[in-house]
């Protein structure tokens, strides 16, 4: 599905250049375009000035709390769409209660299994893109049910004239 479409883009907040640079490669090898920060602030001003498919959020990140940068993420309207991904280490699955609470959509975990990653990569992407087609369906049906009622309610007052002029006919006669 994703392939007949655009070349998406991916930011990646992590403050570990070795972790952010192998999956800013595999990344790019797989035909995304990556931006990385090295900061939580960092991130969110890239988010602010540029659009993103997804992004990968370090779970610990020495200045700035992860699940703050996600709940803000989340709780603006023009990101919360944007699924998060939060890389973890393989040995602390405590934490996946708290990406969860703080609407994270999912985790991949280091040491990256390249494979594993992309295609829940993939998977996000489609389900934020079937989400989409979705809503511009319901709001495509949507308008076209007011203006299906619109005349309906059109056709009944003419009905409704019709009938008046009808049954002043009857009684002039």
């Amino acid at each position: 599905m994703l392939s007949n479409m655009k070349k998406f883009n991916i930011l990646v907040i992590d403050d570990n250049v070795r972790d952010w640079a192998s999956l800013y490669e595999i990344l790019e090898a797989n035909d995304f375009n990556a931006k990385t920060a090295v900061s939580g602030e960092g991130g969110l001003q890239l988010l602010a000035n540029e659009t993103f498919d997804l992004i990968f959020l370090k779970v610990e990140l020495d200045k700035m709390d992860s699940y703050r940068i996600c709940q803000s993420i989340k709780s603006n309207s023009d990101y919360r769409n944007i699924p998060v991904l939060f890389i973890i280490d393989s040995n602390d699955l405590m934490v996946v209660k708290d990406i969860y609470d703080s609407g994270g959509d999912d985790y991949v975990a280091k040491p990256f299994i390249w494979s594993e990653l992309v295609k829940k990569l993939r998977i996000h992407l489609e389900l934020k893109f079937s989400r989409e087609i979705s809503k511009n369906m319901n709001q495509i049906l949507e308008a076209k049910v007011a203006q299906r009622t619109m005349e309906l309610e059109d056709s009944y007052k003419n009905l409704e004239q019709a009938k008046r002029e009808l049954e002043l006919l009857a009684v002039a006669k």
